[in-house]
């Protein structure tokens, strides 16, 4: 198969897909150049179900490895805001204390969603010349946000 050495501005195939996989992380295959934008959602699922393989230490600077309750977890708010018609994040990662993170930027306007423990997540949004805002997503907000989903 033939590599690039290049990054795109949005490759194929995440960095945690390919550590995960094993695979370099700086090289991607040439076929990430091609012009075609998947489903967002579907690069967001891949990066979360490739955390489920990271282990601690992943990054070799001692990165605790998320827990499979908590990557269960990021994926069902995945799911739930994706059945609600909302926007898939610009990025989803994984910290080095094991939480996940997903990232919204539209413009000057950020957004994120860190999940600290399993459905339980903390939210921050920063909007210029503006008051940052700052939310929590408990277990009944999950169940309530679950049942507003169209179906």
């Amino acid at each position: 198969m033939t590599t690039a050495t290049l990054t795109p501005s949005r490759p194929s195939t995440s960095a945690y897909s390919r550590l995960a996989s094993g695979a370099p992380t700086g090289v991607l295959p040439s076929n990430a150049f091609i012009g075609l934008r998947p489903d967002p959602w579907k690069q967001v699922f891949a990066d979360l179900h490739a955390m489920f393989k990271l282990q601690d230490d992943w990054d070799g600077l001692d990165a605790k490895a998320p827990t499979v309750a908590l990557v269960s977890s990021a994926l069902r708010i995945a799911e739930i805001y994706r059945d609600q018609g909302s926007e898939a994040p610009s990025r989803v990662t994984v910290t080095v204390n094991g939480t996940v993170a997903f990232e919204w930027q539209a413009g000057k306007v950020y957004t994120e969603l860190e999940v600290v423990r399993p459905f339980y997540a903390e939210g921050m949004q920063l909007v210029p010349r503006q008051k940052a805002l700052h939310w929590v997503l408990k277990p009944e907000d999950f169940a309530y946000l679950a049942s507003s989903c169209p179906r």
